[in-house]
């Protein structure tokens, strides 16, 4: 004979409407319903308002960069390290480039994307921007603006004009700066899942060549100053610069000399914070409750055995346990 099926055979204790052993039963099934709450909820996070995700942005370099060299002009040959302050300016806007005229230099501006594994998303983002100098000027401090497009298109549907903005400085003139770093969200708040594409700052860009009124506009203060008011922003994240010293030039030569500005960003998964949904909150809610809920219920359930067999209630007892067997045919 094999065993085809079993079954549980209960002990029911049974009692008065009215009785302690039903209150007490009340109060148990309330025990175990409520305390689990409680208990999740007081260990923080049980109601999740925010969460994260790693996602790799697309990013695209608009042609549109900043840049500008601080410096000395050199009166004296005989004391090369003392001149007159010195400021260059060079953007690829030419609208911008008019408020400029006194330090407008013409620069060469070349670029390259580069997506290594063919997957529609760029991996690595070289700019380098070349700037013609006199043998007389020395630069001591090199900043750039390098506007890029960033969008993203996983759990957050997003896209905003950002920027890959960096600034060095040194005590001895150089010829060269470049800055090896990666670029990373930053967020103030965290963003919404909810709706299709959001473009947050269409109205409110940096720097519009069709709309600046005034040199004002244009200056790298005033757009630094604009993009740190947003609540999401990119940066340069783990940077390294690397300093080009400039050595002195022979007569022959001086003709030839040049700042040249290069960035090389590489592009990794970028940590996202949103707003979960209400389905995704109650997901992780019930998963720390009924956690809690499976041993709370097995707690009062020992008691709850103990109690009533050794009828510290009163209650009448019955067994389903029935002498002898009857067949079942269908």
């Amino acid at each position: 004979m094999v065993e085809a099926y079993s079954d549980l055979l209960k002990r029911r204790y049974r009692t008065g409407a009215c009785s302690a052993a039903y209150f007490f039963s009340i109060g148990c099934t309330f025990f175990v319903i409520v305390v689990p709450y409680f208990l999740a909820y007081s260990s923080h996070d049980f109601w999740r308002r925010e969460n994260t995700y790693f996602e790799q942005p697309h990013v695209q370099f608009t042609y549109k960069v900043v840049l500008q060299l601080s410096g000395t002009q050199i009166t004296d040959p005989a004391r090369p390290y003392e001149g007159l302050p010195l400021q260059l300016y060079f953007s690829s806007m030419p609208a911008v480039n008019a408020f400029h005229e006194d330090s407008l230099r013409a620069s060469v501006l070349k670029s390259e994307e580069i997506d290594s594994d063919n997957d529609g998303l760029n991996d690595m983002l070289t700019v380098e921007a070349t700037m013609p100098l006199l043998g007389t000027e020395s630069i001591y401090a090199c900043t750039m603006l390098v506007f890029v497009q960033y969008r993203l298109n996983d759990r957050v549907k997003m896209e905003m004009e950002s920027l890959a903005a960096f600034e060095y400085s040194s005590s001895v003139p150089g010829k060269g700066l470049s800055t090896f770093a990666e670029i990373a969200l930053h967020q103030v708040e965290p963003l919404s899942v909810r709706g299709g594409y959001k473009q947050p700052y269409t109205d409110f860009p940096l720097l519009e060549p069709q709309t600046v009124n005034s040199a004002e506009e244009t200056f790298v203060s005033t757009i630094v100053e604009k993009y740190f008011d947003r609540n999401e922003t990119t940066v340069l994240s783990q940077p390294y610069y690397v300093w080009d010293q400039d050595a002195p030039l022979s007569d022959d030569r001086a003709h030839k000399k040049k700042f040249v500005a290069k960035l090389k960003l590489k592009i990794p998964r970028n940590e996202v914070i949103y707003i979960p949904e209400i389905s995704e909150m109650l997901k992780f809610a019930w998963i720390q409750y009924f956690g809690v809920f499976v041993v709370i219920y097995y707690l009062v359930d020992a008691v709850q055995a103990f109690v009533f067999s050794a009828q510290v209630f009163e209650t009448s007892v019955s067994s389903d346990l029935t002498v002898g067997s009857k067949p079942h045919r269908f």
